[in-house]
C-alpha cells in the first residue's frame, strides 16, 4: 500500500522532467564553467593590471628627475621650487591616470625606514609631508627601497592595507644622476577598482550563464512536447481500446524511432483485435 502511495506521489509528467533536468543540467555545468573562468580571468587581470601599473610607472619615471630628492629633507622646503616642480610633475601624471589614487616618491631614512619626499596629494588630511615616516612598509617596497640601480620598477602582486586604505602599489627606481637610485616612484590603484573591475567580468560570466540557460530552458520545452504530443496520442488511442473502440489505426508522427515503434505495436494490436 505505502509503495502504491508512493508512486502516486512521485508521478511527474515527461515534459517537465526533461525540461528540470536540462535546466538543471545546464545550470550546474554553466555555473562550474564560470567559476573556474572567473577563477582564471581574476589572475589575467591581475596580470594585466600590474603589466599596465609597469608601463605607468616607466613612462612617469621619465617626468620626475629623481636627483632633487636628496636635497628636499625638510617639510619647510614644500613651498620651493624644487618641492613644487616635481610635485606639479606627479599630479600632471595623475590627472592622465583616473586608476592611480596616489602618487609619491619616496626614499629610505639613515634608520632604513621608508619616509615621503614628494606627494602629489593635495587634500591635508590625506597628504604626506617631507620626511612623513611610511609604517605599512611591504616586502615589496622595501625591496624596491634596497634597489640600486635606477629604472627597476617593482609591483605589488596582491592589494596591502595601510592607513588610508588598500592598496595595489608599483614602484619604480629613480636615477640619481651618477648610475644610482635616489629614492622611489609609488603609484597606489585602490582594491575597489581593482574589485570594480572583478565585478564587471562577473556581470558579464552571470549574463551569459543566464542567458544560456533560458536558451536550453526553451530547446527543453521544445524536445519535451516533440516527445509527449505523440505519446498522448497514443495514450488516447490506448483508452479508446480499453472501451473497445478499435476504429482506424492512428497516425502518429515522430522523429523518434521508439515512440513510431509504439504506434506501430497499438496498430497492429488494434488489428488482430478487429480480426477476432
Amino acid at each position: 500500500m505505502d509503495n502504491k502511495a508512493t508512486r502516486r506521489r512521485l508521478k511527474i509528467s515527461i515534459n517537465l522532467g526533461i525540461t528540470s533536468a536540462l535546466t538543471l543540467l545546464i545550470l550546474l555545468t554553466t555555473t562550474t564553467l564560470c567559476l573556474v573562468i572567473l577563477w582564471n580571468l581574476r589572475e589575467i587581470l591581475r596580470d594585466d593590471l600590474q603589466k599596465q601599473l609597469d608601463n605607468t610607472l616607466r613612462v612617469a619615471a621619465l617626468l620626475v628627475d629623481g636627483r632633487h630628492l636628496p636635497e628636499l629633507t625638510d617639510p619647510s622646503q614644500e613651498t620651493g621650487e624644487t618641492y613644487l616642480v616635481t610635485k606639479h610633475s606627479l599630479q600632471a601624471i595623475q590627472k592622465q591616470i583616473p586608476e592611480v589614487h596616489f602618487i609619491y616618491t619616496m626614499r629610505r631614512n639613515d634608520d632604513g625606514d621608508a619616509i615621503f619626499v614628494v606627494d602629489a596629494e593635495t587634500d591635508p588630511a590625506a597628504m604626506s609631508h617631507i620626511g612623513d615616516v611610511y609604517a605599512d612598509m611591504t616586502p615589496v617596497m622595501r625591496q624596491a627601497l634596497q634597489a640600486t640601480a635606477p629604472g627597476q620598477t617593482f609591483i605589488e602582486r596582491e592589494p596591502s592595507p595601510d592607513q588610508w586604505g588598500t592598496w595595489l602599489s608599483g614602484f619604480i627606481t629613480l636615477g640619481d644622476g651618477q648610475g644610482g637610485s635616489a629614492g622611489l616612484l609609488g603609484m597606489d590603484i585602490s582594491a575597489g577598482t581593482i574589485a570594480s573591475y572583478e565585478l564587471r567580468a562577473v556581470s558579464i560570466m552571470v549574463s551569459i550563464s543566464v542567458a544560456v540557460s533560458l536558451v536550453v530552458l526553451v530547446l527543453g520545452l521544445f524536445l519535451s512536447r516533440r516527445i509527449t504530443t505523440p505519446l498522448k496520442a497514443l495514450e488516447s488511442d490506448m483508452d479508446r481500446i480499453t472501451q473497445f473502440k478499435i476504429d482506424d489505426n492512428t497516425v502518429v508522427s515522430s522523429v523518434f524511432t521508439e515512440i513510431r515503434r509504439m504506434s506501430d505495436a497499438v496498430n497492429d494490436m488494434k488489428g488482430s483485435l478487429r480480426a477476432c
